[in-house]
């Protein structure tokens, strides 16, 4: 059981600058969106020819953003960390599990059982 804990800690003191960006990344994109609501799509015209596409000036952050989120910005590296920290997820999430369930046994024996700790 302390070897779960010890990957549990280990895990998740590696991952947690990207979980951090990931979140405050997303949370921002999110509250972006909520205070700058996109456009409406333009009207199709009679010809089904599409209109004109006109690119915002300056910068978006909404895109800037999205970019940090997705891994892109940091190109194939990125890409890598985002496989590396969606693996980290499932195992934080298996192994909180694994030592939940350790630590709920000991208690159900103990006489204090509760699903959540009082």
């Amino acid at each position: 059981m302390n070897t779960v804990k010890r990957y549990h800690r280990w895990a998740g003191s590696a991952l947690a600058l990207f979980f951090i960006v990931i979140a405050t990344t997303g949370i921002a994109m999110q509250v972006d969106l909520f205070l700058n609501p996109p456009p409406p799509p333009p009207p199709v015209t009679a010809d089904n020819t599409p209109p004109p596409v006109t690119k915002p000036q300056g910068i978006q952050w909404h895109y800037v953003l999205q970019d940090i989120h997705a891994g892109y910005y940091f190109g194939g590296a990125g890409k890598i960390i985002n496989v590396v920290c969606g693996l980290g997820l499932l195992v934080l999430s298996f192994t909180g599990l694994m030592v939940y369930w350790e630590l709920l046994k000991r208690r159900i024996k103990t006489g204090r059982w509760h699903f959540f700790w009082r």
